[in-house]
């Protein structure tokens, strides 16, 4: 076994690390910091409890080397409209294509949706409908998703609080996909002040 978080009432838990601890042997029985590439940080006045994936988004911003390149405020140019017109035809533009980690990007913007970037997640699914032949238009957007992420990847998801109550928002976009006339419909569920999905 790598990583074992266990939650529940104190009393309960009280003895689980003895026990687990004689059978296995295992280090650092405490609060939780770091699950799935995620910082965990507690206020426990607050009955709060903040995620970030700074790790991770730096991680990622090496690894498809855009370090460099300067932030943008939001995850796609305002108008974006993606279509199967964007996809490679031609056998150049297919080979061009294929020398870009298009897949691998998208792949890992996904797997940061996943965690505490739920403002990613419309961009990020509107790019995986193309993962198999993606043109260059989609690479661009690609990377202008990890630009978002690179100047915001100090922002925390905060879950909890006195209060949280529960609110949904929705929202269609009656015929708007220029490949096929459907609508494409959103929807936003909030926990106090923070968006959760």
């Amino acid at each position: 076994m790598d990583d074992c978080i266990t939650i529940g009432p104190g009393k309960e838990l009280a003895n689980l690390p003895k026990s687990v601890d004689a059978k296995y042997g295992t280090t650092g029985p405490g609060e939780v910091k770091w699950v799935l590439g995620m910082l965990l940080g507690r206020n426990r006045s607050a009955r709060t409890i903040a995620t970030s994936q700074e790790v991770p988004i730096d991680s990622t911003l090496a690894r498809f080397n855009l370090l460099g390149p300067t932030t943008v405020t939001t995850p796609l140019a305002p108008g974006s409209h993606f279509s199967v017109a964007y996809c490679p035809t031609s056998q150049d533009e297919i080979e061009e294509i294929a020398t870009r980690p298009s897949r691998e990007l998208v792949g890992a913007l996904t797997w940061l949706t996943l965690g505490t970037r739920p403002d990613v997640v419309f961009a990020t699914s509107s790019l995986a409908r193309f993962r198999h032949n993606p043109g260059r238009a989609h690479w661009e957007a690609a990377k202008l998703v990890l630009r978002y992420l690179k100047g915001t990847k100090n922002r925390r998801l905060q879950l909890g609080g006195k209060s949280p109550g529960i609110a949904t928002f929705t929202d269609a976009d009656w015929g708007s996909n220029s490949d096929d006339r459907r609508s494409i419909g959103a929807y936003i569920v909030k926990i106090g002040d923070r968006a959760v999905s």
